[in-house]
This record gives C-alpha cells, sequence and structure tokens, in this order.
C-alpha cells in the first residue's frame, strides 16, 4: 500500500513539473539581459564587481562551502559580495580537499534564471565549470 502511495505522489510531482514547463513556454534557463562580461586587455579574465555573462571566462574569489541537506548537498564558492557560485561534477572532486578555505579559481561561467512554477523569476544561480584553482 505504501508503494502505491509513493508511486502516486511521484507521478503527481512529474505531471505538475511538465505543467509548469508547458506554461512556463517550455524553458527555465534564460539567461539575464542585464549580465555582462568583461576581461582585461590581455584576454584574460579579471576579478570584476559586475554580473558575469553565461559562456564568459571569470575569476572568482571566496569561501568554499557545502550546501544542502545530506544527501542533496551542494558545493558552493561565497564571493566578497555573497553571491554563491555553485560547484558540481569533476570541478567539485577538485576543491573537495579545501572545504571551508578560501580559493581563488578561473573557470567558465554559466548564469540561469530561477524561475518557479507560476513563470516569476526570483533570482539567478551562479554555477562554474572548467576550474582552475589559481591560488
Amino acid at each position: 500500500m505504501a508503494n502505491k502511495i509513493i508511486l502516486m505522489m511521484l507521478l503527481i510531482f512529474c505531471a505538475s513539473f511538465v505543467y509548469a514547463q508547458a506554461a512556463s513556454g517550455g524553458s527555465s534557463n534564460k539567461t539575464s539581459e542585464k549580465e555582462n562580461k568583461q576581461t582585461s586587455k590581455a584576454g584574460a579574465p579579471e576579478v570584476v564587481d559586475a554580473p558575469a555573462q553565461s559562456g564568459s571566462a571569470i575569476v572568482v574569489s571566496g569561501r568554499i562551502r557545502i550546501v544542502g541537506s545530506m544527501p542533496f548537498t551542494e558545493m558552493v564558492i561565497s564571493d566578497a559580495d555573497e553571491n554563491d557560485w555553485f560547484v558540481s561534477g569533476y570541478d567539485r572532486a577538485q576543491l573537495e580537499n579545501h572545504q571551508g578555505a578560501k580559493v581563488t579559481v578561473q573557470g567558465e561561467a554559466s548564469i540561469v534564471d530561477i524561475i518557479l512554477a507560476d513563470g516569476s523569476r526570483v533570482g539567478v544561480r551562479r554555477q562554474l565549470s572548467r576550474i582552475t584553482i589559481i591560488k
């Protein structure tokens, strides 16, 4: 009986997700137009206060933290402006031994709008990939 209830709840959740995607135009991966990119004259990324543009090279300095609850934890680098830059996969494995430490990394920025089921935008998720530890 409990298995049937869990299965029914899972089906309801999936159906509501599909409905929300259809109602919002099918995608929640819209990038913000006001995000911009700045690089130095030599073409190397520089630390900037302005938000990064998706796909741009960026240097981020901050403290490595683990957020969330087990088993759904995520690794972030929290910068001086209190922005959390999410790190996953191979990049997360590189930084595992530096938990709690301040680091400077270079990577590729990915900025994704966070959109609720009703279509309202509630912020952005900043993701770093292809990370190289600078210090």
